[in-house]
């Protein structure tokens, strides 16, 4: 098993490299943090682009044909798709901090930029439940859907987020918590309704996502923040709550009134 999981991992690897270098949307995004015009939403569509780059790797090379009686054993998972997700973390960490520094310089924060860890206990949650089933063919989908992987890399950009604004609120600023909802293919009353802006501290629930969610999450600190996608300066007494739409159940309800609380 030790002799497939190098050669699994080294074809992963090869693919996914091979995958980034042709992407152009990949160097694209990468430029914009380089130059200082990436904000964390360009750093959310990088970590999903990094999520499903990694899932095409993993399909392209993994299937049950391949498996020692067509199973993904724990051994195996872990010295394969491990490291990919640690690669993974690298590419948005290195992202993360690019796109920190410059908030932090732009505002004049003489603070370091925090960079959230390799999540080891999701990572292992999910090599766990992929090695606990009897074919491959049974969760597969697990890598091959890109949701997954995905959201995988985007919680680490929105835990950035957390990190930063908490150690700031710590230091004396006012950062605030901004939900952007996207529709997408389909209208979610639960995003709708999280959509907005909140001072810091405030829920985690702010954070949340669920499965295909296209929800992105950014924060302001000092006297202004820019807007990622048109970069006019929006001070802070001309924000507007985003607008929303209603229907939501009585249980989703519920599940927002205690953010509702700190929502401005």
């Amino acid at each position: 098993m030790a002799d497939i999981s190098n050669e699994l991992l080294s074809a992963i690897r090869k693919t996914f490299e091979t995958e980034l270098k042709k992407d152009r949307r990949f160097h694209a995004l990468l430029k914009r943090a380089r130059d200082g015009t990436g904000s964390y939403v360009y750093a959310n569509s990088y970590a999903r682009l990094v999520g499903r780059i990694l899932s095409t790797a993993i399909k392209a090379n993994v299937s049950a044909d391949v498996l020692p009686q067509g199973q993904l054993y724990l051994d195996i998972a872990q010295n394969v798709i491990t490291p990919m997700l640690k690669e993974g973390h690298g590419l948005t960490a290195e992202y993360i901090k690019l796109v920190q520094d410059q908030i932090n310089k732009d505002a004049e924060i003489g603070l370091a930029s925090q960079i959230p860890e390799f999540n080891q206990d999701r990572a292992s949650g999910l090599v766990k439940k992929a090695a606990a089933a009897e074919s491959y063919d049974d969760v597969k989908w697990l890598f091959e859907d890109d949701a997954y992987l995905q959201n995988f890399f985007e919680a680490e950009v929105d835990e950035a987020i957390q990190q930063n604004a908490d150690v700031q609120w710590r230091a004396g600023s006012s950062p605030k918590i901004i939900r952007t909802y996207h529709e997408g293919a389909k209208y979610c009353s639960w995003c709708a309704q999280l959509a907005g802006i909140y001072d810091y501290p405030c829920d985690r629930l702010v954070y949340a996502k669920h499965r295909d969610c296209h929800c992105t999450v950014d924060y302001q600190v000092g006297k202004f923040r820019q807007d990622a996608h048109t970069k006019k300066i929006v001070y802070r007494g001309d924000i507007e709550k985003l607008s929303v739409k209603s229907g939501l159940s009585e249980k989703e309800q519920q599940l927002l009134l205690k953010v509702k609380l700190n929502r401005r």
